[in-house]
């Protein structure tokens, strides 16, 4: 999974889940990411 496509998930994510959750997740996702580079 792409960095744009997991984003892309966890928007969705945050509609259904709700906003903190979701942006809760997209934090957690960005300090994965940039660990990896």
């Amino acid at each position: 999974m792409t960095r744009y496509e997991l984003i892309e998930a966890l928007t969705r994510v945050a509609f259904y889940a709700g906003w903190p959750t979701g942006m809760g997740a997209m934090t957690v996702a960005k300090r994965v990411f940039d660990a990896d580079n």
